[in-house]
C-alpha cells in the first residue's frame, strides 16, 4: 500500500527586509516546477501570475531569473533577489522567508521504474533504497525527519531533471516529488 502523504503548497511570497516598498520593481528567483513554475510556461506558470498580479495591483513590476532550486534559494536568501516563489513552508525556511497563506494542495509521490518493485508505508519502509532528492527541496516532515536520523540513503542533485536522469540510469531507485495534480491552462 502506497502511503500517501499530503501537503500543503505554499506560496512563498518572500520579500527581504531590504525591498524598498516605493520601487518600481522587484526581482524574484525561479526555480522550474512545472506546472506551477516554468520558464516556457505563460506567464511563467500559475504561481508568479498570482505574484505578477498582485504586484500590479500596487503599480510595482516584477522581474523574474531562473536558476536551479539551490542557486534560487540562497541567492534569494542572501538578497541577491528581492525574493522568490513557489517553495513549500518548513521551520528552516521561515527563518529567513515569509510566506502568504496555502494555495495549492499536494500528494508526496515516489517515482520510481516499473521494474522495481516495492510497497511501502513508512518511512522505515524506504531504508536502504537509493533514493535521489533535490538540493533545497523539502519533502514532508516526517521525510525530513528520516534523513536527519540518517535513516534513508540519499544522492543530491541540484535539479529535479538530474534525478529523473539518474533514474533512467539506474543510479537510484525512488525520486520523490511534490505532485499538485493540476493541469496546465493558459494564464493571461
Amino acid at each position: 500500500m502506497k502511503n500517501k502523504f499530503k501537503i500543503i503548497f505554499i506560496l512563498l511570497f518572500v520579500i527581504l527586509l531590504n525591498v524598498n516598498w516605493s520601487a518600481d520593481k522587484v526581482l524574484f528567483a525561479l526555480m522550474e516546477y512545472a506546472p506551477l513554475i516554468g520558464e516556457k510556461l505563460n506567464g511563467y506558470g500559475i504561481e508568479p501570475a498570482i505574484v505578477t498580479a498582485a504586484f500590479k495591483k500596487v503599480n510595482v513590476d516584477v522581474e523574474y531569473v531562473f536558476s536551479p532550486p539551490a542557486r534560487t534559494y540562497i541567492a534569494a536568501e542572501e538578497g541577491v533577489y528581492d525574493g522568490t516563489v513557489g517553495w513549500i513552508w518548513s521551520e528552516e525556511r521561515e527563518k529567513s522567508f515569509y510566506y502568504s497563506e496555502p494555495i495549492f494542495e499536494a500528494s508526496l509521490v515516489l517515482f520510481h521504474l516499473k521494474e522495481f518493485k516495492f510497497d511501502w508505508e513508512m518511512m522505515d519502509d524506504l531504508k536502504g533504497i537509493p533514493i535521489g532528492i533535490t538540493a533545497k527541496n523539502y519533502y514532508v516532515p516526517e521525510f525530513h525527519e528520516a534523513l536527519d536520523a540518517g535513516t534513508l540513503a540519499v544522492n543530491v542533485a541540484s535539479k529535479d531533471s538530474i534525478q529523473f536522469e539518474k533514474l533512467l540510469r539506474h543510479c537510484i531507485k525512488i525520486y520523490p516529488i511534490n505532485n499538485t495534480n493540476l493541469e496546465m491552462r493558459s494564464i493571461g
